[in-house]
């Protein structure tokens, strides 16, 4: 993978890292300021026009440098800045050291921030449809259901438009390997383990899990590991199986079981539309050609990757992958039937949105979802580390 210079900001994965810079700046106009090029090209059209015109920009991340889902958006950055010949540099603010998850779409809107992680389930009523992602079942296969996200924001006409209210422009949507799963201490082997459990779970699978008799609780999952450390939590969902080691979970819950409920979840990689606006077409075009590669070329690949490291490093802990009992899966899905999905489009249309823009979302993500499931070159690992797994007796 390529390497070029980087600026950011960053902490470990296990602190949790308050947004200083913009909330010092609330009392005075910095962080209100463009932050494209080294004049602001939103505040400089002919810079844009200009073949050497800079452009310095933003970049926010709930990340760590490192974590597997980072490395694929650093590519990304680090392919734009070679293929531009340096004209576009980004300045990586890493662990949210700029914003936090819940915040970045406001700061690409007010120009904290140009470039950033945005992830639809952190903030659903700004996405709504995009929030579709979320439901479990909504996708079988990681790589389909991301490229069919991607599909959507740039085809589908109502996800466009709800783009265009937040300001924000989705470039790419990551390989998030299988959400439906739970990293614990000890290892869950049967439904009734989950029963009375206290653990980090956001979106729609949260009520499913209440269904079991566990408590889910929304905390970001950068505190996830301290969480578990003392206590607070018993097991933490809605974090894939590659980034285990990247937040440290593995020394204090080195045991992944996968719920059978489908694939779902979502993180994309957008561009606010203002600093898009001021970008001029020809590195426009490097963008969207970095865009077509990004999955063959980085999240595919890194995926794995991360998933087998993942996988090694569960198991020289002392743990592993399980999966629930098929007979159970399939009564919990029968007991679950179409009522998530109806959640969603209920929360969608008291957000604004249309029957019909509801139902054209749900349609295409399924249809163009089936139709890329024969283009993949992802290979989800989970299955993989479930056959290494030795689940001790008793």
């Amino acid at each position: 993978m390529h390497t070029s210079r980087r600026s950011y900001v960053g902490f470990g994965p296990r602190t949790v890292v308050i947004a200083l810079l913009c909330a010092l700046a609330l009392v005075s106009t910095a962080c209100g300021q463009e932050a494209v090029t080294e004049q602001g090209a939103a505040d400089n059209g002919d810079a844009a026009d200009r073949a050497d015109a800079e452009f310095n920009l933003k970049y926010t991340s709930i990340f760590s440098p490192g974590a597997p889902i980072q490395d694929s958006m650093d590519w990304w950055m680090d392919e734009v800045e070679e293929r531009t010949d340096g004209r576009v540099h980004f300045e990586r603010f890493y662990a949210a050291s700029l914003a936090e998850g819940t915040d970045t779409i406001a700061a690409l809107a007010e120009g904290r921030a140009d470039v950033g992680y945005v992830v639809p389930a952190y903030t659903p009523g700004e996405l709504p449809l995009l929030n579709v992602a979320m439901v479990p079942g909504s996708g079988e296969h990681g790589e389909a259901h991301a490229r069919a996200l991607e599909w959507l924001v740039k085809n589908n006409e109502h996800v466009i438009a709800e783009q265009e209210a937040q300001g924000i422009r989705i470039q790419t949507f990551m390989i998030i390997g299988r959400l439906g799963t739970v990293i614990s201490p000890d290892p869950i082997t049967t439904v009734s383990d989950l029963d009375g459990m206290t653990m980090r779970a956001i979106g729609f699978i949260a009520e499913a899990l209440k269904t079991k008799g566990a408590n889910p609780v929304a905390i970001e999952a950068q505190e996830a590991y301290e969480s578990v450390q003392r206590g607070v939590i018993d097991g933490v969902q809605s974090l894939p199986l590659g980034d285990v080691p990247a937040q440290g979970l593995h020394e204090v819950a080195p045991w992944v079981v996968d719920l059978g409920l489908g694939h779902f979840g979502a993180g994309s990689l957008a561009i606010s539309d203002r600093t898009w606006q001021s970008l001029p077409s020809d590195i426009q075009k490097v963008i969207q050609h970095v865009n077509a590669e990004f999955y063959p070329e980085s999240a595919a690949p890194l995926t794995m990757e991360a998933e087998e490291t993942a996988c090694d490093t569960l198991l020289e802990a002392g743990g592993g992958v399980t999966r629930l009992p098929e007979d159970e899966i399939e009564q919990w899905r029968d007991d679950i039937g179409d009522s998530i999905w109806d959640t969603w489009r209920q929360d969608s249309i008291d957000a604004g949105a249309s029957e019909e823009a509801v139902a054209s979302v749900e349609k295409d993500l399924l249809r163009v979802h089936d139709e890329l499931l024969d283009e993949v070159t992802y290979d989800d690992g989970i299955d993989a580390c479930r056959e290494r797994t030795k689940v001790p007796a008793g």
